[in-house]
C-alpha cells in the first residue's frame, strides 16, 4: 500500500507540475532567470509523470527483465526522462539543438538505462 500511495502523490505533483509550467509560460517574461526557471519546472514535470508511467509500463511489459513492480528501476527512468528533457530544452534555448544531437542524447539515455539494466540482473 506504502508503494501505491507514493505512485498516487507523485501523480497529484505531476498534475500540478505540468499546471504550474503552463502557467509559468503565460504569465513570466522569458528571459534568461525565467528560461532557467522553466527547464528546472519542466524536469521536475518530467521525472513526477516519468516515474509512474514507467513503474505501470514495466509492471505490465517488462516481465522479462526480473522483478515486476521494481520501484527502483521507475526512479531511475523517471529521472533520466527528466534529465534528458532538461537537456535537450537547455540546447534549445542556447540554439545548438539539431535533430542528429536530440537523437544521439536519446540513444545515449536509451543506451545507458539497457547497461543499467543487464547490471543489475
Amino acid at each position: 500500500m506504502h508503494r501505491r500511495a507514493g505512485l498516487i502523490v507523485l501523480g497529484i505533483l505531476a498534475v500540478l507540475f505540468w499546471v504550474g509550467l503552463f502557467f509559468y509560460m503565460n504569465y513570466v517574461y522569458p528571459d534568461v532567470p525565467g528560461q532557467a526557471i522553466f527547464v528546472v519546472i519542466l524536469g521536475f514535470a518530467l521525472v513526477s509523470t516519468g516515474i509512474p508511467l514507467s513503474y505501470l509500463l514495466n509492471a505490465r511489459l517488462a516481465v522479462t527483465l526480473g522483478r515486476q513492480g521494481d520501484l527502483q528501476r521507475a526512479i531511475r527512468q523517471g529521472a533520466l526522462l527528466g534529465i534528458l528533457g532538461m537537456a535537450l530544452i537547455t540546447l534549445r534555448f542556447l540554439r545548438v539543438l539539431s535533430w542528429s544531437t536530440a537523437i544521439i542524447l536519446t540513444l545515449v539515455v536509451i543506451l545507458l538505462e539497457v547497461l543499467l539494466s543487464i547490471r543489475r540482473r
